[in-house]
């Protein structure tokens, strides 16, 4: 198998090398074979060929010297496959300015960034991009932003010229296509790949095998061993790559082709799914490391095949949220063509019914009103209309509760002194600043944005050693202003050890750690809904309670505070709230009891990516053991109130009222209540 512009070469081998005469022969259609002129020797080796060449028959006819016997080798058939460059590119790069980007294509405003150690060699004219010169711990990339103004692409092809020259080499380069590539990228494994779709990796590391890979939207499809001879070139000279996708038909799927320096690695790959992606981007990244090698580019060309299908929704609103009383949420969907997509929110009332037109939300995202308890049970939904069909997102439930926190809190820390509390103590890279907090005051600051940082504070017991059977803590959180992507994140503990050091996201002891964490181990992607993270994970006694993805904006909220909420009630389960989402809502704790002696804790910790990791505003209460009890459980057809001390009641949170009957348990039927009714034990 060949592609066009190349040759292919032919050989055999003999018992009688000495004394064989050779004349090569060619059928044509399946036609008779006739002799090539000139072709007299062992080898033969076509003219370049064309698409016209395929299903050529080529066979040797030898002759001995010494006795004139003859024979006929077997007939190898040829296969032109017809992967050429793009003929009208959009981008065109020839790099011949030595000092940028300079597309010659038809969509010559299309912002290209290069971000790393990358330079230009060559001469004016005839110019080349380096990404890494053959230097240690080097990166380079070069992102092309989508050309297509938020079309749905089907397809592409792109080629490029590519120059490796290095005895020892590492770590290689990719080319990636799609959703979720940031124009400007940090050293990592950018030869893995980048973005959420289409990753083709060319590894030049011995330790991690020489090869081409595929991987696509998570999932690896192929690794091609290759030698190191095909992916290098020797000095000053370039091999041509050629990397295209074939758009899917209504019976076909999406395939993938790649070629290097002629030979044909890749051959019709199926990219299951691939219909067509929106505002994807194309990016060539590079990377050495302990090892080292040139990578230079030239002679960048990208065609694309605009998608023609039906629209699918890529991404979809959530099945179910849960949210604070008298706030909003926002939802979104994302059609596979923006550009011919239009969009109906609808809404379905609490109890069913039927869905109804929300009138002006016809975009893409909707803002609900700020949501009553009353409105808890109300369901959401869009429907896209496309050029050719229409669909309907899976509904989303949307729950709404009241997060019940005290009229005051027993303990406020506000750090607006820059001094760290009597009761307090600070580890590793934590302090205690009298300025860059909430309005310009004091907070405290776990980490900077600088890698290989880990600092925490404790908060000593303030019960005296009684046990504590829950609490309910509130705080600001800032995580952001670092790398991209960030690392590696922030905890909050209730640890019934005493806190001796710096933590980080993981926590510290054997009581409830909450973490928030922004580094994604999976592929270093915080973008992309892969992975376990961006996540808040809930870990009591060393067990996950769940792990719960979130996104990016969530958690690095750049130079704004987050309020979170958390509280362990008496009944022994978790309530968890990061700005106005319910993470956690009465999760049970499994073998829970109350702590005595504990320290609440605040850590966060950076690595080889960073963030600044900042916390303020601190408020706290616990609920110790001679505090009043009050469970509520329905058993059959009656509510069964269990409780110590006065029992109240209220309709609105505020006129509280004894309930007549005061043995513990009460039991209330079902159907003589109505409305909303609060309780609550008071001692």
């Amino acid at each position: 198998t060949a592609i066009p512009g190349r040759s292919a070469t032919f050989s055999v081998v003999t018992n009688d090398p000495s004394r064989t005469s050779y004349q090569w022969q060619l059928s044509v259609g399946g036609g008779a074979f006739t002799d090539i002129g000139g072709a007299t020797s062992q080898t033969y080796t076509t003219p370049t060929l064309t698409v016209a060449d395929n299903g050529n028959q080529y066979r040797a006819h030898i002759t001995s010297t010494g006795n004139g016997s003859m024979a006929d080798s077997n007939a190898a058939t040829l296969t032109v496959y017809n992967l050429t460059g793009p003929t009208a590119p959009k981008i065109l790069d020839r790099f011949d300015n030595l000092a940028d980007v300079d597309n010659q294509g038809s969509a010559p405003t299309t912002v290209q960034t290069l971000s790393g150690d990358y330079s230009f060699a060559g001469t004016a004219g005839s110019g080349y991009l380096i990404l890494t010169t053959a230097e240690n711990s080097k990166f380079g990339t070069l992102v092309v932003d989508d050309v297509d103004g938020g079309t749905a692409v089907g397809g592409f092809t792109a080629s490029f010229k590519a120059q490796l020259v290095g005895a020892n080499p590492a770590d290689g380069f990719s080319f990636s296509w799609g959703t979720g590539i940031g124009q400007t990228q940090v050293y990592g494994g950018l030869e893995a790949g980048l973005g959420n779709d289409l990753r083709v990796s060319f590894i030049t590391y011995a330790g991690s095998g020489r090869s081409i890979r595929v991987n696509f939207r998570g999932a690896a499809l192929a690794n091609v061993a290759v030698p190191i001879e095909l992916l290098q070139a020797p000095v000053d000279t370039f091999k041509e790559v050629l990397i295209r996708v074939t758009p899917a038909t209504a019976s076909t799927s999406a395939t993938l082709d790649v070629a290097y320096d002629g030979t044909l690695v890749i051959q019709n790959l199926a990219l299951p799914g691939l219909q067509g992606i929106a505002g994807g981007r194309f990016a060539i990244a590079a990377r050495t490391g302990g090892a080292n090698e040139l990578h230079a580019y030239d002679d960048l060309a990208i065609s694309t095949s605009l998608y023609v299908g039906p629209i699918t929704l890529v991404n979809q609103p959530p099945a179910a949220l849960t949210i604070v009383n008298d706030t909003s949420v926002t939802l979104s969907v994302e059609s596979s063509n923006p550009p011919v997509s239009s969009y109906q929110w609808q809404r379905s009332a609490p109890g069913g019914g039927a869905f109804v037109d929300i009138p002006t939300a016809t975009s893409a995202t909707y803002t609900t009103p700020n949501l009553p308890l009353g409105d808890s049970g109300v369901r959401y939904q869009v429907v896209v209309t496309g050029s050719t069909n229409v669909v309907t997102s899976n509904p989303t439930t949307v729950t709404v509760v009241s997060p019940g926190l005290p009229a005051s809190f027993e303990r406020i820390i506000d750090f607006n002194d820059g001094l760290v509390p009597a009761d307090a103590q600070v580890f590793g890279s934590a302090v205690v600043t009298g300025n860059a907090g909430v309005d310009d005051t004091g907070m405290l600051q776990l980490t900077t944005a600088v890698n290989g940082l880990q600092g925490a504070m404790a908060l000593a017991d303030q019960d005296a050693g009684a046990p504590v059977t829950g609490f309910v803590t509130k705080f600001l959180v800032r995580i952001g202003n670092g790398t991209d992507p960030p690392a590696d994140g922030a905890s909050f503990v209730w640890s019934p050890e005493l806190i001796t050091g710096g933590f980080g996201e993981g926590g510290t002891g054997t009581g409830l750690i909450i973490s928030f964490d922004i580094y994604d181990n999976d592929d270093g992607n915080p973008n992309n809904a892969a992975g376990e993270a961006p996540a808040i994970e809930a870990l009591w006694k060393g067990e996950t309670l769940g792990n719960v993805r979130v996104p990016r904006a969530l958690l690095e909220s750049g130079s704004a505070f987050r309020e979170i909420i958390v509280r362990v009630n008496p009944d022994g389960t978790l309530d968890v709230i990061f700005g106005t989402q319910v993470i956690y809502w009465h999760t049970p704790l499994p073998g829970f009891a109350p702590i005595a002696n504990g320290n609440f804790g605040w850590g966060g910790r950076t690595g080889g990516l960073n963030a600044e990791q900042d916390i303020d505003s601190i408020q706290l209460t616990t609920f110790t053991a001679n505090q009043p009890t009050l469970v509520l459980a329905t058993v059959g057809n009656n509510i069964v109130i269990t409780f110590d001390g006065v029992l109240e009641s209220s309709g609105n949170l505020t006129n509280w009222t004894p309930m007549p009957a005061q043995t513990s348990p009460l039991t209330l039927p079902i159907s003589g209540l109505s409305g909303h009714t609060f309780y609550r034990a008071r001692k």
